[in-house]
């Protein structure tokens, strides 16, 4: 028996609250190049109080040596390849399309830096299984480092230049949160979604690479679905800090501000979207000749792409 398997049972031996009958749930976790990160998430899993659960592992074109070491370490966890890297939005579709095939309900969803609480799982399918419109359950996120500080209690659209709004971001825990509520998003850090909702809304858009849980929310809630954070569910992240100056990713982040905001918003707020973006070109480019810091200028450039390109459908599930 694997060490995988080992903690799985010894969990399930002390776990005192179960559903009278759990439904199948594939966990799909999603890695690159961070073997040292999706062990020690594969290790936390085995402690999780659900036992009708299986685990996928979505290597999105690691260089390093994941697929091999996840094989060797972890025998009983499927795992699937991408090359080149697809980004988070691709990378989980790889994991949900094969999924979908399968006899499972709900698909986990896991970035490869997220510790879950042993309750975690169980306490999202409860609540799934409470709330048949519910397409994504969230848990409340905190960081890893400062177990106290939260990332994420659900998400808040405002559809602009930072569209999405995590509540409770980098607020010390106090129970401010502690009630189950619909939301506008959850985070794809850790989200359960319900497989049935995939097939009728779609997977993720690969265009996004940012926004991405956000985007398949709007979208679920326009065909009648829910979102909902679950507060008794748990989860840590790791959540490294970027450097400030990153233009390729203000850029990206741009664009998917800009995509969201012409997908989901009205007519006059997206010219209005449009016309601020466009005049934060010219102070954009002071900051990049003054301060030398090219990620305002990027951002902005995202953006206008992302409101002039034309704007594909995501795919469908297959």
């Amino acid at each position: 028996m694997s060490l995988l398997q080992n903690l799985r049972a010894l969990s399930a031996s002390k776990s005192s609250s179960k559903l009278p009958s759990e439904p199948a749930v594939a966990i799909v976790v999603l890695s690159y190049d961070g073997f040292e990160l999706v062990r020690e998430s594969l290790v936390s899993m085995g402690s999780l109080e659900y036992s009708n659960c299986d685990v996928l592992v979505v290597d999105s074109g690691s260089s390093d040596a994941t697929r091999a070491s996840v094989r060797r370490k972890f025998p009983e966890a499927e795992v699937l390849r991408s090359d080149p890297n697809l980004g988070v939005a691709g990378g989980f579709n790889v994991g949900l399309r094969r999924v979908l095939g399968g006899e499972w309900k709900y698909a986990l969803l896991m970035h490869n830096d997220v510790e879950p609480e042993p309750s975690m799982l169980r306490e999202l399918v409860e609540k799934a299984e409470s709330m048949p419109e519910a397409s994504a359950v969230g848990p409340k996120i905190h960081l890893f480092w400062d177990r106290e500080r939260l990332l994420s209690a659900g998400g808040e659209l405002r559809l602009g230049a930072v569209p999405v709004k995590w509540r409770g971001y980098d607020e010390v825990d106090t129970g401010q949160y502690d009630e189950d509520r619909e939301v506008d998003c959850v985070s794809s850090a850790a989200m359960l979604i319900r497989l049935d909702a995939v097939r009728k809304i779609g997977l993720f858009d690969p265009q996004l690479r940012f926004f991405e849980d956000a985007d398949w929310c709007l979208r679920s809630r326009e065909a009648g679905f829910r979102a909902v954070y679950c507060h008794r569910a748990a989860a840590w992240r790791l959540a490294v800090r970027w450097a400030p100056d990153r233009p390729r990713r203000a850029f990206e982040a741009g664009r998917a501000s800009g995509f969201l905001t012409r997908r989901h918003a009205a007519l006059g707020r997206r010219m209005l979207f449009f016309l601020t973006t466009a005049a934060a070109i010219v102070p954009a480019v002071i900051q990049r000749l003054v301060r030398k810091r090219r990620s305002p200028l990027a951002r902005a450039r995202g953006a206008l792409a992302a409101m002039l390109v034309t704007l594909e459908d995501p795919p469908r599930a297959q």
